[in-house]
């Protein structure tokens, strides 16, 4: 290390301090001011290097942030690429709706029917629209085959609505 000024006071410090102790007897105020003084230059080392590593875990963060919500865009469509009469289980469409009745004071969702629902999981809960369904009742149900496709509507399906997305 240099001898410089910081080094030239500490070593008398100690000299005094730990061979006489006169200073911290003498002048007690002084010496605590010298402490202070040279702890000044190590905390300010010390604190720029604890901002540069925060700065540095903040850049990643935000990265990170970016690319999740690069992916999230990725599998979870926004409502406006979905059909907004389609009903939605697992980021897939499963199914339409046709003549919806929601009433949002009784929490309750009705269809006249849902088409195209071979793939409908009807004890899970689906979404449509902003809302989050879960089936109260099923009316009538019709299944079938058409060319090697198989068909599936619901009639009078009667929801509640267990959340908003």
């Amino acid at each position: 290390m240099a001898d410089g000024p910081i080094q030239r006071l500490w070593d008398s410090m100690q000299e005094y301090a730990w061979n006489q102790g006169r200073v911290i007897k003498q002048a007690p105020a002084s010496f605590a001011l010298a402490v202070l003084l040279a702890c000044i230059p190590i905390g300010f080392v010390m604190w720029r290097g604890i901002d540069a590593l925060y700065n540095e875990r903040i850049a990643v963060l935000q990265a990170t942030i970016q690319q999740l919500n690069a992916l999230k865009a990725e599998v979870i469509p926004s409502a406006r690429t979905r059909d907004p009469d389609g009903v939605f289980q697992l980021g897939q469409q499963v199914g339409r709706v046709d003549l919806p009745e929601i009433d949002e004071s009784k929490s309750i969702a009705q269809f006249h029917r849902i088409t195209g629902a071979a793939n409908f999981n009807t004890s899970r809960e689906f979404e449509y629209r902003n809302y989050v369904l879960r089936i109260r009742t099923i009316a009538g149900e019709t299944t079938g085959d058409l060319a090697g496709l198989r068909t599936r509507a619901l009639v009078g399906v009667e929801c509640d609505i267990v959340d908003r997305r």
